[in-house]
């Protein structure tokens, strides 16, 4: 999912759109698994993959 030919409008809305679905994920991750650190590791993974993945 590269998005480099994409216009900077369109990154900023797959970027905003991407945050939020990573914070559900996040929210039904800690009330499946309750406050745990292993949800918040999971989601800093993700969000570095993801970041690294875009740029």
């Amino acid at each position: 999912m590269l998005l480099c030919d994409l216009p900077n409008l369109t990154k900023v809305v797959c970027l905003i759109f991407l945050f939020f679905a990573q914070v559900i994920f996040l929210m039904c991750l800690m009330i499946s698994l309750g406050l745990s650190s292993r949800g918040l590791k999971i989601f800093c993974v993700n969000g570095i993959e993801m970041l690294t993945v875009i740029l």
